[in-house]
């Protein structure tokens, strides 16, 4: 995203709009970063000289494990034991 944001200017941004950009990519992106960690999402919007607006967002990723069948199996068998059967 901040290769992006930094590369952005050759598309026509105004003077502001291009220093805007580039106090972002320079230390704007660590309070993003912040923000990510703490589960929040985090963007940037700019306005070019057309008046096009363009906008970055970033959303933090939960991760799901996923697991066959058979480790199913044994984790069920770890915390579930079965009980003996006496004869």
């Amino acid at each position: 995203m901040r290769i992006e944001i930094r590369s952005a200017h050759v598309f026509g941004m105004t003077p502001r709009e291009t220093a805007r950009a580039v106090e972002w990519a320079e230390s704007g992106w660590l309070y993003a970063l912040g923000l990510l960690n703490s589960g929040h999402h985090a963007g940037f919007t700019v306005v070019f000289g057309s008046g096009t607006v363009a906008e970055w967002s970033v959303r933090p990723l939960r991760y799901l494990e996923l697991r066959t069948t058979d480790d199913l199996a044994r984790h069920v068998e770890r915390t579930h034991p079965r009980p003996e059967l006496s004869s």
